[in-house]
């Protein structure tokens, strides 16, 4: 420790000179102790240089202390993100990235009508596109039936959501499938965060 001490405060020619200053001018005080020049004014120059030859070996530790810290610090990111489990698996990332597409190419509607399919697990239309069409279920607010239709019929085309209809009939029932329900949870109501502290 003290041997690097010295050693840092030798080197570097700013370092050097203000050190070799600073001993040198604090014996001509002490020698020339008598003499009518003010001692006090040799001092206060010897404890000046060797003030700035410490904040420069003190600015070059300081300097090197945060480079280090720096490279720790972007080392434990790396090793955090090389070690914490995938977000999601290739499959769910696949699932996500087809509802994503999905809700933004339809916007608005899409988004009210799946978190009501959401909420009622199925909604059936009676007679879709006739003027006596009705639904299994009440409206969300917002969207008209045949918008409703339409949305859902669009996201089924994209697989978000499966239409099934019974033989002989013109009603269409939509539901989201299992494996489309957490993408779509995070879609459509964003990810779970923790409560502030």
């Amino acid at each position: 420790m003290e041997k690097s001490f010295w050693r840092a405060l030798f080197h570097g020619w700013k370092a050097s000179v203000s050190t070799s200053g600073s001993i040198v001018l604090l014996f001509v005080g002490l020698w020339f102790w008598n003499l009518p020049t003010p001692r006090w004014i040799t001092i206060s120059v010897s404890i000046a240089c060797f003030v700035f030859s410490s904040r420069e070996v003190w600015m070059r530790e300081r300097t090197a202390r945060l480079q280090a810290e720096s490279r720790i610090d972007e080392q434990d990111q790396e090793i955090r993100r090389l070690t914490e489990a995938p977000k999601r698996s290739a499959a769910e990332q696949h699932h996500y990235d087809t509802a994503k597409k999905c809700i933004d190419r339809f916007g608005e509607k899409a988004i009210l009508s799946l978190r009501h399919l959401r909420t009622c697990e199925t909604f059936t239309v009676v007679s879709p596109g006739m003027s006596n069409s009705s639904a299994s279920t009440f409206l969300p607010s917002g969207v008209t039936l045949a918008e409703m239709d339409w949305a859902l019929g669009a996201c089924a085309g994209y697989g978000v959501v499966t239409c099934a209809g019974r033989f002989g009939s013109t009603d269409r029932t939509y539901e989201i499938p299992e494996s489309m329900k957490k993408a779509l949870d995070e879609l459509l109501y964003g990810p779970v965060t923790a409560p502030p502290a």
